[in-house]
């Protein structure tokens, strides 16, 4: 069953999204909402990765179930303005891009407005990922794994 509790409904959202997308792009041409299915599942999907990867890696270290570490530390609060930050810069780079601005790599000011977002938000989700298992390691009492070697 899908649980608000998990990535997995942002991977359904995601799914949502760009199917939407898709259909008005097909049926009404380039149009501002096609583009902003595809800026809303960006954001989705790329959070939905970054939660699963940093649970999987949080289990691995801690030599856990991966389905349970996700389910405990995944926040949708944290996840929600995580999304709402993507999908600003998202469509920041849209309107600049429709509005006939040079965003492509050869300019550098382009570059650091589009990468520069993405490394904070991943910055940003991978230290509250980290607290959050970290947190939950403490109160659960869990040990690091030993390496083997």
């Amino acid at each position: 069953m899908l649980s608000y509790r998990s990535p997995n409904l942002l991977w359904l959202m995601a799914g949502i999204a760009l199917t939407l997308s898709i259909g008005a792009w097909l049926l009404l041409g380039e149009t501002p909402v096609a583009w902003a299915q595809i800026v809303i599942a960006f954001a989705v999907g790329v959070e939905a990765s970054t939660s699963q990867t940093a649970a999987q890696i949080g289990a691995m270290y801690f030599d856990q179930d991966s389905d349970e570490v996700e389910r405990r530390v995944y926040s949708p609060r944290g996840a929600l303005f995580r999304c709402c930050y993507l999908g600003c810069f998202g469509a920041a780079a849209v309107l600049l891009g429709r509005g006939g601005y040079n965003l492509l790599p050869d300019n550098f000011w382009a570059v650091a407005f589009i990468l520069g977002p993405i490394l904070l938000y991943y910055l940003w989700a991978g230290a509250s990922y980290v607290n959050s298992i970290s947190h939950l390691a403490r109160r659960e009492s869990w040990q690091r794994q030993k390496l083997r070697g």
